[in-house]
């Protein structure tokens, strides 16, 4: 027997996942294909960056993933071999409850 899917994602990683929830949420029959196992190491996953957190609120998954036990990032810190430093602040959107990353 065969299926008939609205749309296909070939890659199950971030953006993949992602795309499959926002287009099943819209009510499309969704078709996700990874060749991979889950949970896999792979450097995409080991941190979230400011403009994902809009992403995980327009998904409502913003509030889980912040309760989750984790390092919060709020600056970035720039060196050159004299060790001179520049620290840069990372701003979320305060006004929509969006943390820095």
């Amino acid at each position: 027997m065969s299926k008939v899917y609205d749309v296909v994602i070939v890659g199950g990683g971030p953006a993949g996942s992602a795309a499959a929830l926002f287009c099943a949420r819209k009510g499309l029959e969704v078709c996700l294909i990874e060749k991979a196992q889950f949970p896999r190491d792979k450097i995409c996953g080991d941190a979230i960056s400011g403009k994902s957190m809009t992403i995980l609120k327009e998904l409502e998954l913003l509030e889980e993933v912040v309760a989750l036990p984790s390092a919060k990032i709020e600056a970035i810190t720039f060196g050159n071999p004299d060790h001179d430093t520049v620290t840069i602040p990372l701003l979320g959107d305060k006004r929509q409850g969006i943390p820095p990353g």
